[in-house]
């Protein structure tokens, strides 16, 4: 599981490789996803992987676990939850823990 969430990290597409990984209740994996950014648009407009998550999944996603590396992929990084998708979280009772 972890090989596969740096692997989708490393697939992001923004400045920082964020990946994150939804479980269920049971610990069965729900989906993978990576944080997106539009650097084109007008306003710089992101999407973070843990909040994809839980807007595919929502109500089925107990936890989830979110990653940093660095490009190349072989090594994590420090991250922290930013207060939106903490406050969602809070809202649909998911744990998200960070990995690094």
């Amino acid at each position: 599981m972890i090989d596969r969430l740096i692997k989708t990290a490393v697939q992001s597409n923004g400045k920082y490789c964020v990946g994150a990984v939804a479980l269920d209740r049971k610990g069965g994996v729900l989906g993978y996803a990576s944080a997106l950014v539009d650097d084109r648009a007008r306003r710089r407009r992101s999407l973070c992987a843990e909040r994809r998550l839980m807007i595919v999944f929502r109500g089925v996603v107990d936890r989830i676990y979110v990653c940093r590396t660095n490009r190349s992929g072989s090594r994590l990084l420090p991250i922290t939850v930013c207060e939106r998708c903490a406050a969602m979280a809070a809202k649909y009772g998911v744990t998200i823990v960070t990995l690094g």
